[in-house]
Formats: structure tokens, sequence, C-alpha cells
């Protein structure tokens, strides 16, 4: 009993946090009715699995340079903008060829329009992709290549020297990724596995497509995945501001319509 009430008190509290972004202890236990040391224990335990990050007098699932919202909260985050730029995506592919998908949950409104262009084969590591491929029938048009590895639960994705063995292995046509912020002419993620992994995909691509959201842009985090200028065509959702855009990248910007 004592088991089930303390996780279900973990999922008030995830639910709260992914839903308003960062919410005060004193609201926490208020609205849990216990003690404001319980809620600092909760905090922490979530913390360290990756759920949330204590901030003062609270929690958050908002990024920093050192932390990645977990899987639950992006999913929720920045949805039409996620749409806008998969369709564009979309139209740099041609039936027949070849893509990787890594763990950015930008990516997912691709899988769609993929089985609809039929005639592809999807590269990745992310579980929520192979799942949604597994509950649509797909046969006979879409080809899978699952990469296993160390599992990642915050990002429900598969990492390490298991996964970039198998990469080293392909050589596909096109590349497809999002991180956590840019700047200076870089792409961040905080996360060391994941920026690996994102690097070894790039190698085994011919061609690589990076997709941002404004709210990305300016911002940093702890490991460097690339220069900007390293991918074919960079996928915005709207004109980036010239302080944070390089004049280099004006060629290659693709804005989303």
């Amino acid at each position: 009993m004592k088991g089930e009430k303390l996780l279900t008190r973990y999922s008030k509290i995830k639910k709260l946090v992914f839903e308003n972004g960062t919410v005060s202890i004193d609201t926490l236990v208020d609205t849990l009715g216990v003690s404001r040391m319980t809620i600092l224990r909760d905090i922490e335990h979530l913390e360290t699995r990756g759920f949330l990050r204590k901030v003062r007098n609270g929690a958050t699932a908002l990024p920093s340079s050192k932390f990645e919202s977990s899987i639950s909260f992006r999913l929720e985050s920045a949805v039409l903008e996620k749409k806008r730029l998969a369709k564009a995506a979309l139209k740099i592919i041609s039936p027949g060829e070849a893509v990787i998908l890594d763990e950015a949950t930008t990516l997912l409104p691709m899988i769609e329009g993929l089985i609809a262009m039929g005639d592809v084969t999807i590269v990745t590591n992310f579980q929520n992709i192979i799942d949604k491929l597994h509950t649509i029938d797909v046969e006979n048009v879409v080809r899978l290549i699952a990469l296993g590895g160390e599992y990642i639960p915050q990002f429900a994705t598969y990492s390490g020297t298991v996964c970039k063995a198998s990469l080293s292995c392909i050589k596909a046509d096109a590349y497809f990724t999002s991180v956590s912020a840019v700047s200076g002419g870089y792409a961040y993620h905080p996360h060391s596995l994941i920026a690996e992994t994102k690097q070894s995909m790039m190698a085994a691509a011919h061609r690589r497509y990076l997709l941002i959201d404004h709210d990305k842009l300016g911002k940093t985090a702890l490991h460097q995945v690339a220069e900007l200028n390293a991918f074919d065509a960079i996928i915005v959702d709207k004109i980036p501001d010239p302080a944070f855009w390089p004049e280099s990248l004006r060629e290659k910007t693709i804005v989303a319509s």
C-alpha cells in the first residue's frame, strides 16, 4: 500500500510539472497534502531518473544546459511547429530512399508522411518510432531497421557502443535530427551519449538535415553535436534572428510554411 501511494504521488508530481512547466514546492505540498520534506525527497528521486530537475523552491521540466526535458514533456511541446517542420522535411525525401531518424520528438510527425510515400527504409534508435510502425500495417511499404544498444528511458532511445557499431555498417541516403540548443554556429545537446550517437548518424548518411524550432535558437547545452555548416540544410519554423544566424547559413536555410 505504501509503495502504491508513493508511485501515485510521483505520477501526480510529474503530471503537474509537465502540464505547467515549473511548479513550486508550496503548490505541490498544498495539492498533495504531504510535508515539504516529503516533496523535496520526491523531487530528488524524480530528478535522478531524468523526469524533471530541481530548481529554487520548486521543480521544472524545462531544459537547461545540462538537462533535457523528459520525452513525456517534449511530446507535448511545440506540436504545431513540429508538424510544420516535418512537412518541409518530407519534401526532401524521395521514394526508395533510406533515412535515419533519431530520438528527436520533432521527427515523429514525419512517420505518417513516410508511410504514405511508400517504398522507404527507416533506420532508427527511437522506440516511439518503432512502436508506431508496429501498430500500422506497413508491410511492403516501409522497411524498418531498428538500432539496438543501451536503452535510455528519459529519451526512449538506444545509444552507446552497440548502436554506434551498427551505424558503422550502413550508409543511408539522409539523416534527420533535432537538438536541444543552437548558438554560435553549433548544435548542442545536454546528454553526452545522445550527442555522440547523433555524430555517428551524421557519418552514416550522405545527406544531413537539422530541424529546429525558434525557441532553441540562442541557447546552449553541455555537449557540442556539430557545426551547423556540417548540415546540408537546416529547416526552421520561422526566419531566424540574424543575431543567432551566421551569414554562411542563409543559403542552406529552409523556412517551413
